[in-house]
């Protein structure tokens, strides 16, 4: 039996907690349909908090409007509203407590998809060599 399976979801749950205050978003998206605009959006965050260290960021908006965008990516409008309000505008503090999400669950499913692809692109190449 020969069996594709093109389905490739991430589905994780954060969980946030705060003076006795609790939090739990989902994460829900299909990598091979958001794994374009995930990279823009994640470059687009790590550029400006660089330009932010350096002092040379023109336009801190700018900053907030690429980490709200990496956040409706990721969670959706109605996630991304529950995280806001459960920091209460707090967006400092939101990105340090929810960077290391992204960081240690988000790109790293991105970039195993990526790379499975890859490897996957490879076999098959070698197998049309084979045949030749």
């Amino acid at each position: 039996m020969y069996q594709i399976k093109r389905s490739e979801v991430l589905s994780e749950t954060l969980q946030i907690e705060y003076h006795g205050k609790f939090l739990e978003v989902k994460c829900e998206m299909n990598v091979a349909k958001k794994m374009q605009e995930y990279k823009k959006a994640s470059r687009s965050v790590n550029l400006l908090i660089e330009e932010s260290r350096k002092g040379t960021l023109d336009d801190p908006k700018k900053l907030g409007e690429a980490i709200t965008a990496l956040f409706i990516l990721t969670f959706g409008e109605a996630g991304t509203k529950d995280i806001v309000d459960f920091y209460d505008d707090d967006y400092v503090s939101m990105l340090l407590d929810v960077m290391p999400f992204f960081n240690d669950v988000v790109t790293p499913m991105f970039n195993d998809y990526k790379s499975s692809k890859i490897k996957q692109f490879k076999k098959n190449a070698k197998r049309r060599k084979i045949f030749r």
